[in-house]
């Protein structure tokens, strides 16, 4: 992968969670899937995307879900497996997946306005509030910060892409 090139990887829901040191990589953005979004399967799978960075230190990820609810894209359930032991699993169905993805999306979208180190959320209610966009996502620790803004534009795209992929498989 070329140097800062962004992956994108369907994995297994366990692997995320068993990811105590990353390396070289940066964590951009996850999702987890219901169970059964890929026809003829019953296990969890994750959207994660990466951002190559030799110049990263190691990370834990492995509580990326704990700390990014948002970011399971279904009703988190309990069940016994075939061994008799309890495992919490993502209870939905690809549609609905869709749509939270389609809300994630939406609700991150924002209106620059004159102070460069504010911006306006976009609200129905109270268009003129202005909100820290630290506050808002808190993937997002300094607006100032040109590569950070850089990562949102990208992981918005790739929700898009992601979006047009899920919806594709539904049709």
């Amino acid at each position: 992968m070329k140097r800062e090139g962004i992956l994108a990887m369907v994995v297994p829901s366990g692997w995320l969670n068993r990811q105590k040191k990353l390396n070289n990589a940066e964590l951009l953005s996850a999702y987890r899937l219901p169970i059964g979004a890929f026809a003829g399967t019953q296990i969890g799978t994750d959207i994660i995307i990466l951002k190559k960075n030799s110049q990263s230190p190691a990370q834990n990820i492995s509580d990326y879900f704990d700390k990014n609810s948002q970011n399971i894209l279904g009703e988190i359930r309990e069940k016994t497996n075939r061994f008799g032991r309890s495992e919490i699993y993502v209870h939905g169905n690809l549609d609905d997946a869709i749509g939270l993805l389609t809300n994630l999306r939406n609700k991150k979208e924002t209106v620059r306005t004159g102070n460069l180190f504010e911006d306006l959320v976009i609200n129905e209610r109270d268009v003129k509030k202005i909100v820290p966009l630290k506050n808002i996502i808190p993937e997002i620790q300094d607006i100032r910060n040109k590569s950070k803004l850089e990562d949102e534009t990208l992981k918005k795209s790739v929700l898009e892409k992601i979006v047009q992929v899920l919806a594709f498989k539904t049709v």
